[in-house]
């Protein structure tokens, strides 16, 4: 990891633990999402979970919601006349700062999200002399920005949340991704 990284990783962790602990914390809801992402480059749709939690209101109509997601997409490449499927896997911690346009968690938000992302990559290696080429596992840490918009309905203690999701992950790995979220209001 270069330094570059590294003070970025440290800005995202200290300024979360920051801005959580500098504000009263206490778990107004958790949720768990599952949805489509589609990858920049050539690898096929894919899908998405994710767990959230929201730590509380940061400042008036904006909450911090930290959360872990994992995503995988497919494509199929073809070397030396053999076809493989090959896997793209992203796991993901990090935190969005969403803003409501209504006074309470509920109906259209939009935000910012930073995140972590532990990149594995299966691709195929070069086969020279062998005719089944070996896949080679690759593993990368990357960080992120995101920017994210959708809408939020509360049903009594439950709410569902529609969410839009646009990471911008260094070294090419850009991903949208759609998200239905259904949560436990505490």
């Amino acid at each position: 990891m270069n330094k570059g990284m590294k003070v970025l990783l440290t800005i995202l962790i200290f300024g979360t633990v920051n801005l959580v602990f500098a504000q009263r914390v206490h778990f107004p809801a958790i949720g768990l999402g599952t949805g489509v992402i589609f990858q920049q480059n050539e690898w096929d749709p894919g899908y998405s979970l994710n767990l959230q939690c929201e730590v509380g209101e940061v400042m008036e109509h904006v909450f911090l919601i930290p959360y872990v997601a994992y995503w995988n997409a497919e494509k199929s490449e073809s070397r030396s006349g053999i076809t493989r499927t090959l896997n793209l896997s992203d796991i993901n911690l990090g935190s969005e700062i969403v803003g409501y346009f209504n006074s309470k968690p509920k109906g259209i938000f939009a935000g910012v999200g930073f995140g972590y992302h532990i990149i594995m990559v299966d691709r195929l290696a070069p086969a020279y002399f062998n005719p089944n080429p070996e896949i080679e596992e690759e593993t990368e840490t990357k960080l992120s920005a995101a920017i994210l918009a959708g809408y939020q309905w509360k049903i009594s203690a439950f709410s569902m949340a529609l969410k839009l999701k646009y990471y911008l992950i260094n070294g090419g790995f850009n991903t949208f991704q759609t998200s239905f979220i259904f949560g436990y209001n505490f």
